[in-house]
């Protein structure tokens, strides 16, 4: 559908818009105004699942930065490139090419990695979507759950090192030595999500340690846990199930990994899994109101019982906007 939409567009600049989505008011002139004040060929904003009338515009901010790594998941971005919270100049494709048709899902991140190889991206630190998340996700939770989606990412990141643009990006790249390295604990990462699926958690460690052993800061660290955090996170149409479920595998796998003596790795995987779960309950209070989401809190109390997570209980119960009686501590529903 994307590449059709290409192929009848008549202008210079092409945006998509998914069926989940919506553009805020001014959504599309910030980002021209962002491709006007820095020139890029990719300009992108933030994709927010907060209700627009409930949050006071802020002063806009822009830069302009090579998001190739970035969109590797290799190193942290905000906000990260998104279909609805993005635009295009025709010359992106006339440079990289359309949308693979040979993937089925997963399209979109193998076209950002083409075009971020070879574009800087103009960015804008303010929303310019917003994600419909109880709108539903049919074809992508599809994939996810029959873990189909993990054997495609596998495929794109195998393949996307021969692609001829991300080629010629990385002979003339300086850190191409650390493309390869992330590059490869990215594809252990993909490999150890498939393996939780089927239950080897024991294998699963193993080569999630092998991975974590490619990353050589903490924040590559963060990140790969991140990754996986996302590969294990569905379905997306349910937020508290999903974010739940993801959480228990991290923390089994961070059993795992505390008997092999990886301490490094072990405290990445509880972080993880605690702030999954705070940063979940916050979007449900954002999207879905207080109940759901101080039933997610409490619930991750129970399956991730660390200190970070007492902590992240507590900031929850300051964020809130109600500070007073016991029904802030307890919904209704959770009483007694």
């Amino acid at each position: 559908a994307r590449n059709a939409g290409i192929e009848r567009a008549t202008s210079e600049w092409i945006a998509f818009l998914d069926s989940d989505d919506y553009y805020w008011p001014e959504g599309l002139s910030t980002l021209r105004l962002v491709a006007t004040l820095t020139g890029a060929s990719i300009v992108c904003g933030m994709l927010s699942d907060a209700d627009p009338g409930r949050l006071v515009p802020e002063e806009l901010q822009v830069s302009i930065a090579d998001q190739f790594l970035a969109v590797m998941a290799f190193r942290g971005v905000v906000p990260p490139l998104s279909m609805s919270s993005s635009a295009i100049r025709r010359d992106v494709v006339d440079t990289v090419g359309t949308f693979s048709r040979s993937h089925g899902t997963a399209e979109d991140r193998e076209f950002w990695i083409r075009a971020a190889a070879r574009f800087p991206v103009g960015i804008a630190f303010r929303p310019v979507a917003h994600y419909r998340i109880d709108h539903g996700h049919g074809k992508n939770d599809a994939h996810f759950a029959s873990g189909a989606k993990l054997y495609v990412l596998r495929r794109i990141f195998r393949e996307v090192i021969q692609n001829p643009v991300v080629e010629a990006r990385l002979r003339s790249d300086p850190a191409s030595d650390v493309f390869y390295r992330l590059h490869q604990s990215h594809l252990l990462c993909l490999d150890a999500a498939i393996r939780i699926r089927a239950g080897e958690m024991i294998s699963a460690a193993s080569t999630l340690s092998d991975a974590a052993v490619l990353c050589h800061t903490a924040d590559e660290l963060y990140c790969l846990i991140r990754e996986l955090a996302y590969f294990l996170t569905f379905p997306r149409s349910d937020p508290y199930a999903a974010t739940l479920r993801c959480s228990r595998w991290l923390v089994t796998l961070a059993r795992e990994t505390a008997r092999s003596g990886d301490r490094r790795l072990t405290d990445a995987l509880l972080v993880r899994a605690s702030d999954a779960i705070y940063y979940t309950a916050r979007q449900l209070r954002r999207s879905c109101g207080e109940q759901l989401a101080w039933r997610t809190v409490i619930a991750g109390l129970r399956v991730v019982p660390t200190i970070r997570s007492a902590k992240s209980f507590l900031r929850f119960l300051a964020e809130s906007p109600r500070h007073t009686g016991h029904s802030l501590m307890y919904p209704r529903n959770q009483r007694g």
